[in-house]
């Protein structure tokens, strides 16, 4: 399987970033994000469940993050994550400044 990259800044609206951060349990996480300029912002994570994408967040973003926000929108892992007492710890937004954040999710269901 060929390594995929970050998605091409034409097909995301000014302001949102695509990047990957490594081992979150031991993955590779695609992420969005947008107000990663300034540093110190609170965090907002933007999840989402089956069959949406982190994509379908990209028109609130920009307005969240102007509003003073770091916001992240993840691209789901379709594989389970190791599980053991330190997964939880582990996976703590390695890779992002915050060290607070709050999570929004919306969900069509399964």
């Amino acid at each position: 399987m060929t390594d995929l990259g970050p998605l091409d800044p034409a097909v995301l609206l000014p302001g949102i970033r695509s990047r990957f951060l490594d081992d979150i349990n031991g993955l590779r996480v695609h992420i969005l994000e947008a107000g990663h300029e300034t540093s110190g912002r609170p965090c907002v994570l933007l999840l989402h469940g089956f069959p949406e994408l982190a994509y379908s967040w990209r028109k609130v973003m920009p307005p969240l993050a102007a509003a003073g926000v770091h916001v992240v929108a993840p691209r789901p892992v379709l594989s389970r994550p190791p599980m053991g007492p330190s997964s939880n710890r582990s996976a703590n937004r390695r890779g992002l400044p915050s060290t607070k954040a709050m999570g929004v999710r919306h969900d069509f269901g399964t």
